[in-house]
């Protein structure tokens, strides 16, 4: 609403559940001008989250400026799940010697699975393994 303005499309399929409820929300604001919409949302926002980062209503900070991270958005470096988790599993790993598939890997051996790891390449295998 507050960046097109009234729903201007037809209503999707009932069966495209995500896309009719989007569509549903949206013509239920039908009416509602762009820029009473915008103030809804930065309402409803504030309600939610308060004035945690804010740069003083700038919408890019000057790089001198400290920039304040809202806890919901705090990175996770720590597994989830307690130690043992997987003790006693097997996990079965494609790509397991690079990127994603590595830090998988990884991330399962520490909470006890062994681990299966599989790699197109014979030395990226051999290389992960190795660690």
């Amino acid at each position: 609403q507050a960046t097109k303005g009234d729903v201007n499309t037809e209503a999707p399929s009932m069966l495209s559940f995500v896309d009719r409820a989007k569509w549903d929300a949206w013509n239920a604001v039908k009416g509602l001008s762009k820029e009473d919409a915008k103030a809804k949302y930065v309402s409803r926002a504030l309600e939610l989250f308060g004035d945690v980062g804010s740069s003083g209503g700038s919408a890019a900070a000057s790089k001198d400026e400290e920039y304040t991270q809202w806890p919901a958005f705090a990175a996770h470096t720590a597994p989830m799940l307690p130690a043992g988790t997987f003790e006693g599993q097997v996990a079965f790993i494609t790509g397991g010697g690079t990127g994603l598939g590595k830090a998988m890997a990884t991330t399962l051996s520490k909470l006890g699975a062994k681990v299966v790891i599989a790699s197109r390449k014979l030395p990226v295998l051999e290389s992960a393994a190795a660690e």
